[in-house]
């Protein structure tokens, strides 16, 4: 049932009228260079390159119930050929329609998947559908995600009694938002083995966050995730894990300042964008790649802190520092196990050359028991 009912919100997106009036287009564009140094263990890994990256953006609408929108990004590695391949594309970022019908809005295609304080989910592309339904400052949605798709009929095997299966990926997704209290999310997850229908791990993820005033212009967010499931491999272990975030966010002077403390463990994972340093190179909007614990009885936890503030009307810094713990962990192709503590130090400035542009330099640095490196960064967008 679950499966028509998505069917048919498809079906109604896909059929929804749309006579737009005009098609809004608008773009931008980046030229950027980036240097990185990194050793992990004994391996040394030094580059750096230039390369550029426009984007369309492109927008029509009935002037009624509907909407289209999608984005598209140029990206050009330079001094590659147009078929290099994983180097120069074209990249669909987002491309969707969306629909009121009957008080209830129904969206369809490429989308951006954002929750709470970025900790478990923020800034995700995803095939969705969405089905929303506001009440003054309460939302409820369901959400269905294919995350992966083999094709149907494609994984084949001629060992006795298997079967031709569709091995894919979803996700099915219930939440319910509270106005600026917060929210709660109940997704699951269901990933179709290859040769068999019977060997389907499914991971449940309850999450929740909120926020509250602490005086003085300072507010308190939190975040926790908890995961269950089952996984019918042979040998498999189970999904579980869990994991929360608590920051303090207020002004300092003329900065606006975050402190925190995260922590996951048993298998779990934070957002690879959790934290918001200052990104060079292949991590960009991140220093970070998330905090990944790999197996039961492994944790990272990660005490941190960033600031922004305007030194001009055209001139900002984001500075952040984060101090992460390894406990009896192995994982985040780390190749040596135990504790190990690492400390990410990030600067970001941002000068704004006219209305469109601004010039951009970044600067991070890895120190720690393993991982030691430096990345540095310019753009033109």
């Amino acid at each position: 049932m679950k499966k028509k009912l998505i069917a048919i919100a498809i079906a109604t997106v896909v059929a929804a009228p749309l006579t737009a009036q005009a098609i809004d287009m608008s773009g931008d564009a980046r030229v950027r260079y980036y240097s990185n140094s990194n050793t992990a263990g004994a391996t040394d890994q030094k580059g750096a390159q230039t390369d550029s990256r426009v984007g369309l953006n492109f927008s029509a609408a009935d002037g009624k119930t509907a909407v289209a929108k999608a984005r598209v990004e140029i990206i050009n590695t330079h001094g590659t050929t147009e078929s290099s391949a994983g180097v120069d594309k074209v990249y669909i970022d987002n491309a969707y329609i969306s629909a009121n019908i009957a008080g209830i809005n129904v969206m369809g295609g490429k989308t951006i998947g954002n929750w709470g304080h970025k900790f478990y989910v923020w800034d995700k592309q995803g095939d969705r559908v969405h089905i929303t339904k506001k009440m003054g400052d309460m939302t409820a949605a369901l959400i269905f995600t294919k995350a992966a798709e083999a094709g149907l009929y494609t994984a084949s095997t001629t060992a006795a009694g298997s079967e031709d299966d569709d091995a894919d990926t979803s996700v099915t997704t219930l939440l319910f938002k509270m106005g600026k209290m917060g929210g709660i999310r109940y997704d699951m997850k269901a990933a179709d083995g290859v040769a068999d229908t019977s060997d389907t791990v499914k991971t449940n993820t309850l999450a929740l966050y909120g926020g509250a005033p602490l005086g003085g212009g300072w507010g308190l967010g939190f975040e926790a995730m908890s995961i269950s499931g089952s996984n019918d491999n042979v040998g498999g272990a189970d999904p579980a894990g869990m994991g929360f975030m608590l920051a303090a966010m207020g002004k300092v002077g003329g900065a606006d300042l975050s402190v925190g403390y995260a922590s996951v463990k048993d298998g779990a994972a934070s957002d690879d964008d959790f934290f918001s340093f200052a990104g060079t190179g292949t991590q960009a909007g991140s220093m970070m790649t998330g905090l990944t614990s790999s197996e039961d009885g492994h944790s990272m936890n990660a005490m941190f802190a960033v600031a922004n503030m305007s030194v001009s009307s055209s001139t900002s810094i984001e500075a952040g520092v984060g101090i992460i713990k390894y406990v009896d962990e192995t994982a985040s192709g780390l190749a040596m196990g135990g504790d190990m503590d690492e400390t990410v130090i990030s600067v970001k400035a941002n000068h704004k050359l006219s209305k469109m542009t601004s010039a951009i330099a970044q600067f991070g640095n890895f120190s720690g028991d393993f991982v030691k490196g430096s990345h540095y960064g310019a753009s033109i967008e």
